[in-house]
């Protein structure tokens, strides 16, 4: 299972792909989310490749965005995480997009970081802007 390997638990990754064919995509995404928030990439790129493939045929959103944060933090291309903010920015997930822009500004790409910064304080989040010194 492609899910398993990334988030490191055949549990999940059954939440996702369960033999009665609904999925449990919220617990899946929320620990992707984790995952990148703390800068854990428990999964190499090609893993990380298949995966968001995976979801994106499947129209899992926001799964690709997480992956795409975690893509991000493993090669460092704030190209990733730009793309990764303008999904999680069209799901609605304003904290989630707040803290791509968050790891956007720490590859250089400052351009969300104020609305970033504001999105955090609204929901008492001062990790985030914190982990780059903002």
């Amino acid at each position: 299972m492609v899910f398993a390997d990334v988030v490191g638990s055949t549990a999940l990754a059954e939440d996702l792909d369960p033999e009665d064919g609904r999925a449990n995509t919220w617990q899946v995404e929320r620990s992707l989310s984790l995952l990148a928030a703390y800068g854990r990439v428990p999964a190499g790129v090609p893993r990380l490749d298949a995966a968001i493939t995976y979801a994106e045929r499947r129209g899992l959103r926001p799964l690709p965005a997480q992956l795409l944060r975690l893509r991000s933090r493993a090669t460092g291309s704030v190209d990733e995480a730009r793309r990764a903010h303008q999904l999680l920015r069209a799901c609605a997930m304003r904290a989630d997009a707040a803290l791509a822009a968050v790891e956007m500004a720490s590859l250089g790409d400052a351009s969300e970081l104020v609305e970033a910064r504001a999105e955090l304080e609204r929901v008492d989040d001062v990790r985030g802007p914190a982990a780059i010194g903002a």
